[in-house]
């Protein structure tokens, strides 16, 4: 058709000379049938600005053919110069066919023709014209780098002709950008003789298209020649290729033709050798050395029988050799292939893709002769295989492949074949520690098979061996139909557990049996798997599989559909059934799980549980069912346990639409808890939303009263449309309105309302919190904090610190949320005076970092066992709140008291370990959040967090310290830096001036200093000397202000006792009578704080009182108290201190609360009260 297009456009300009009126309308007429009788299927061809087709010369302007991905050759600015009469002679002469340029960005993409049967020798097309192009000329040719692998610019010029069956051509050309590049070619051929010549030459400069696109190491110059003259029937070509001035391959490619009985035989034969390293990355140019060689040679009968002759391939670490023949039935008459790879004690690397891949030895046999007979044998054996470098590398050391049969031809149409292959592998060491363990060191297997002419492909024996695994089986191939029964058993999963990420144990096993249609994907098979003792170290999964699950499943596909026979999983722990079939047009599919112990599970799970599923409908109207009950379900959350105690159901149906699938029905009961979401008549896509808590107090303590929920859920084609507004105790409140993207990437949703801070006190505790908090917010945007705005507040609210003994009240705190980040401002009053102040930003993204000031103004913080004092200053913290923190400031100290702990040389014995017997839950956590019971959080399994601390706190003066006779004042200003982890104080509070009195002995303290150690602890010091006679004696009171130490020295040294003695009563420690003795412990007890059951103790014991205790008071004198139960319910005691001044007190509890009291002073004072006491 394209010729007969050439045709009329060669003639139109005769048919024209008639038509002197022509005019533009018919040169479109011109230009569109040269368009559409050279465009066809998959071709677009279009022309601009054609002129000159009534003259000798025509242009134009632009020429592009397009395919169907787009145009992919543009030619610009095209002329042709001919000769019209010479048409009139049979002869299409061209003077001239040139072009300014031609776009070649990309190679035409078009269908393959199909493969004919029959063999068409080769010849030119014998056109009715004889056709000459004196000149072709293209001034630029841009090739784009699909073409050639890179961008490339060329000038083209030279000439054809084709006449009367024989053609020849010249075409010369030359790379005008990069590197020097050029190709010359003279063709020609003649159908009547069957001459050919061929002259082929390409050269070009280093870094040139070719070595790129052979990706030669360093792309050197190259050039290519490839010539030949003679019939094509026994054309032969010489062959060289040179790289970098030097030869490095050459030989011959020639085609034969011969007579034998008469018949044509047609074949080749190639020689080729050389230096071929050079061509090759370094590592790999010892493979085939500096002399390779290739030989082959075939021919095809004029019997249709296929002969290999020879092929030979020798290199340094390569050597082939074979021949094959090939019966025209396709069936083999003979082969032979032996092959070996190696150098001589060393292992060679292999030209392989990918990681190094190298062996020691390699060699492969592989014969068959009908002429000797029906039997065939294979061999082959690689030693010393390594894949990977040195740090990866995996090793097999010896893998062995053998197998034989026989090839049985009769008769035609009765041929067989078949015959087993063994292969093996040992020593096996992989570089991934996993994939070693879970292989091992041999691999061993075998495939037995059979085939007979006209019948399936039988393979009878399959097997697979590791040091774990085994898998055998059978299978038949038959038009494309794969039949199969494999078995797999695993003995020892452990060997798995590094590949899964996870320890494993026990044994599985797994068959499966059916049909497999390869192109269509169709099926019809039976599945079973055990697992007899199988472990996940998943203690919920382990639970369910204790005692053995099994696992059974039949199933058809075909085109009609699928179908589930049966799909059964059962353990002692539940029992999965499901079946159906699913097609395009109807869906019947059920499912059922039973549960029948969920305390199998451990973990805090208990109950038992049931489930159905059901999906029905045809593809696109599908519906979906879950439904289920539960009886006394437990779970590890505790606070959920209480609204699932009893009986629980739910049922939950999902449809589906155009717009995928949507919730349809929702339903829970539990006998505390009822939800659900209904759809409204008339409006499926509508859902009216309820749900009812009977009790808050189930899920937050102390937070009683009910919860409830109300609203609609609008499911729309692109979003969901939400109207909620839910209620709870203490006047919570709380609206939700907006809408949600169906793929959830965006909100737009409106949340106000007010509830109880005391909500948090479950996520808080031993924490506090009391008082309202209200919300007004906003979520716009991508779900997430940083779309988050508006405003929280609460005010009026209680923070109660048990584990510091500190509450703050009046607290009033505000949240201004906006792009990720919340500004935060709010003071509260500290319970016993003063006030805090906050504000600052935080980010709302881990680490949250934060940029707080915190202000104290005459903050009351106090210690009734150790410190009372008032905090003023400014506090900064920055950073992440949960990464790099620091807190930086200045304090200052108003008057403030330090108490050491005072106690006596006490008669009453020690509280001993109490056993909690029965113990209600909420006692227990009372005492939890009083830190009386130890949870095991001290034993930290890390380092805490580290927070960095540069704080300086400043007192000037009237930092007092007291206790054990203790009366001094310090003053001074420290430094608090380094971290949580490692604090490093600076500085430390000095005396002022101060005193010790012990036993009515006072003595002017000479040092004094309290300082901060590593945990924050105040460790004091504290120094008073004295001189007795002779003897100057020095006390020292040091250690943490909680449980100071006590040393006593003195110059010349005497004995701790002897000092005593003297500095108390003047006296050495022989000459003391017996109550000075007592006082004498008195006073050594006093000073180191240490009590408990001493001489006392046993006194009080023998008197028969319930309490004696020598002690002394504030003021360092000593003290004697007695005391005894009268009756059950009354108790009295007397009082004498050093001075005679003596006090009986009487006690008379009257209930377990009330109590009154009464005392007698020797002084004439008395008291009379009532006193009213609970503990809590």
């Amino acid at each position: 058709m394209r010729f007969l297009a050439l045709l009329i456009v060669l003639f139109l300009p005769f048919q024209a000379l008639a038509q002197e009126d022509q005019t533009e309308r018919d040169r479109s007429y011109l230009t569109g049938l040269i368009e559409d009788n050279l465009s066809g299927a998959g071709r677009s061809i279009r022309l601009e600005g054609f002129a000159g087709a009534l003259s000798s010369r025509a242009t134009f302007d632009s020429l592009t053919i397009a395919d169907d991905t787009g145009v992919w050759i543009t030619v610009k600015n095209g002329a042709l110069q001919w000769d019209r009469a010479a048409i009139l002679r049979g002869e299409i002469l061209i003077d001239e066919l040139s072009a300014e340029s031609i776009d070649l960005p990309r190679l035409p993409q078009s269908e393959p023709d199909p493969t004919a049967p029959e063999a068409t020798p080769f010849a030119l097309p014998d056109l009715p014209v004889a056709v000459q192009i004196g000149k072709i000329n293209a001034q630029k040719v841009t090739l784009g780098a699909p073409v050639l692998g890179q961008a490339v610019a060329l000038k083209l010029s030279g000439s054809m002709r084709l006449a009367g069956g024989a053609g020849e051509t010249k075409l010369e050309v030359a790379r005008i950008d990069g590197p020097k590049g050029q190709l010359s070619l003279a063709a020609s051929y003649a159908n009547d003789t069957h001459a050919t010549l061929v002259d082929l030459l390409v050269s070009e400069g280093a870094d040139g298209i070719a070595a790129t696109l052979m990706n030669l190491p360093g792309k050197p110059a190259l050039s290519l020649s490839l010539s030949g003259l003679g019939p094509i029937e026994t054309f032969a070509a010489d062959v060289a290729l040179s790289t970098a001035g030097q030869k490095r391959l050459s030989g011959k490619i020639a085609l034969t033709s011969t007579e034998v009985a008469g018949e044509t035989e047609r074949g080749f034969d190639v020689a080729l050798a050389g230096d071929v390293s050079p061509l090759l990355p370094p590592e790999y140019q010892e493979f085939f050395g500096k002399d390779a060689q290739l030989e082959a040679a075939g021919s095809r009968t004029a019997t249709g029988m296929m002969q290999l002759r020879k092929l030979t391939l020798n290199g340094a670490a390569v050597q082939v050799t074979g021949s094959v023949d090939l019966l025209p039935t396709g069936l083999p008459d003979r082969f032979d292939l032996q092959a070996k790879v190696g150098l001589e004690g060393e292992a060679v690397l292999l030209p392989l893709s990918g990681p190094e891949t190298r062996l020691r030895t390699a060699t492969l046999a592989l014969g068959y002769n009908r002429a000797q007979g029906d039997g065939w044998k294979l061999q082959g054996d690689i030693t010393g295989f390594t894949r990977g470098t040195a740090e990866a590398e995996d090793v097999i050391d010896r893998i062995n492949l053998s197998g034989s049969g026989r090839i049985g031809q009769p008769v035609e149409g009765s041929a067989t074949a078949g015959g087993t292959v063994n292969f093996g592998a040992t020593g096996i060491a992989l570089s991934d520690p996993a994939l070693a363990e879970a292989l091992g060191a041999f691999a061993t297997g075998a495939v037995r098979f059979f085939w007979q002419e006209g019948k399936p492909l039988n393979l009878p024996q399959i097997r697979l061996t590791t040091r774990d695994f085994e898998a055998t089986g059978r299978l038949s191939l038959n038009e494309g139909v794969v039949s199969a029964v494999i078995r797999a058993d695993h003995k020892h999963l452990q060997s798995l557990s590094q590949l899964a990420g996870r320890a494993l144990s026990g044994s599985i096993s797994a068959q499966i049996s059916g049909d497999y249609t390869v192109l269509s994907g169709a099926f019809d098979a039976d599945a079973a798997i055990t697992a007899p003792d199988l472990r996940l170290s998943q203690p919920q999964a382990d639970a369910l599989l204790a005692g053995g699950a099994t696992i059974t499943a039949s199933a058809r596909r075909d085109e009609t559909g699928l179908s589930l026979r049966s799909l059964v999983a059962k353990s002692d722990a539940l029992s999965l059934n499901a079946e159906g079939r699913l097609t395009s047009a109807a869906n019947d599919l059920t499912a059922t799980l039973d549960l029948r112990d969920l305390g199998k599970l451990g973990g805090g799970y208990n109950g038992a549980a049931n489930a159905k599923l059901v999906l029905q409908g045809p593809l696109g109207a599908r519906k979906i069912t879950l439904s289920g009950q539960g009886v006394n379900l437990s779970l590890a959350q505790a606070q959920l346990n209480r609204i699932l105690a009893g009986q629980s159901r739910f049922s939950v149906t999902v449809d589906e639409g155009e717009r995928g699938f949507r919730l349809a029905n929702l339903d829970i009961n539990t006998s505390q808890l009822t939800a659900s979401a209904t759809a409204r008549a008339g409006n499926e896509s509508l859902l009216d939303i309820a749900l009812k808590l009977s009790n808050a107090a189930l899920l937050a303590p102390g937070f009683p009263g009910p919860v409830t929920l109300s609203g609609s859920l609008d499911q729309r084609e692109d979003s969901y449309r939400l109207d909620l507004r839910g209620t709870g105790p203490g006047g919570t409140e709380a609206t939700v309105k907006g809408s949600v993207a169906s793929d959830f990437a965006t909100t737009d949703l409106a949340i106000a309302g007010r509830t109880e801070s005391a909500l948090l006190n479950g996520v808080i505790e031993p924490r506090s919190v009391q008082g309202p908090l209200t919300f007004d917010l906003a979520l716009q945007g991508a779900p997430g904090l940083s779309a988050l705005s508006g405003q929280l507040r609460g005010q009026g609210l209680r923070l109660s610190l048990p584990t510091l003994g500190q509450a703050l009240q009046n607290v009033t705190l505000q949240a201004q949320l906006a792009g990720g980040s919340a500004s935060l401002s709010g003071q509260a009053e500290f319970e016993g005076g003063g006030t805090l102040r906050v504000s600052g930003p935080v980010q709302l993204a881990s680490p949250f970092p934060a940029d707080l000031s915190l202000v104290l103004d005459r903050a009351h913080l106090r210690d009734p066992q150790l410190y009372d004092t008032r905090l003023s200053g400014n506090l900064n913290v920055n950073g992440g709140l949960t990464g790099n923190l620091r807190i930086s400031g200045a304090l200052s100290l108003a008057e403030t008291e330090l108490r050491i702990p005072s106690s006596g040389l006490g008669g009453a014995a020690t509280i001993p370990e109490v056993t909690h017997l029965h113990e209600p839950a909420d006692v227990r956590q009372t005492r939890t959040r009083a830190g009386l019971i130890d949870t095991g959080g001290g034993e930290s399994s890390g380092p805490g967090r580290i927070i960095a601390l540069d704080v300086s706190v400043s007192a000037p003066n009237q930092i007092f310290v007291r206790g054990r006779g203790l009366d001094a004042e310090l003053g001074g200003q420290l430094r608090v830096t380094g971290t949580t982890a490692n604090i490093v104080p600076v500085g430390e509070f000095n005396l002022i001036r101060g005193r010790l009195d012990v036993l009515g002995k006072r003595f002017i303290l000479a040092e004094g200093q309290v300082a901060l150690q590593g945990a924050l602890t105040p460790w004091v010091k504290f120094a008073a000397t004295t001189d007795q006679d002779d003897t100057a004696i020095t006390l020292t009171l040091e250690g943490a202000a909680s449980e100071p130490g006590l040393s006593i020295a003195s110059s010349p040294e005497l004995p701790e006792e002897e000092v005593l003695a003297r500095l108390l009563f003047d006296k050495g420690l022989t000459n003391l009578s017996a109550l000075q003795a007592a006082q004498l412990a008195t006073a050594v007890a006093t000073l180191a704080g240490k009590g408990g059951e001493g001489i006392v103790s046993k006194l009080r014991k023998g008197f028969g009182l319930d309490d004696l205790d020598v002690g002394t008071d504030a003021s360092g004198n000593a003290t004697v108290r007695a005391g005894k139960y009268i009756s059950e319910n009354v108790y009295s005691d007397v009082s004498v201190d050093s001075n005679g001044q003596a006090e009986v007190t009487l006690n008379l509890d009257i209930t377990k609360q009330l109590t009154a009291r009464g005392s007698v002073g020797s002084d004439g004072a008395s008291a009379l009260g009532l006193f009213f006491e609970k503990d809590y």
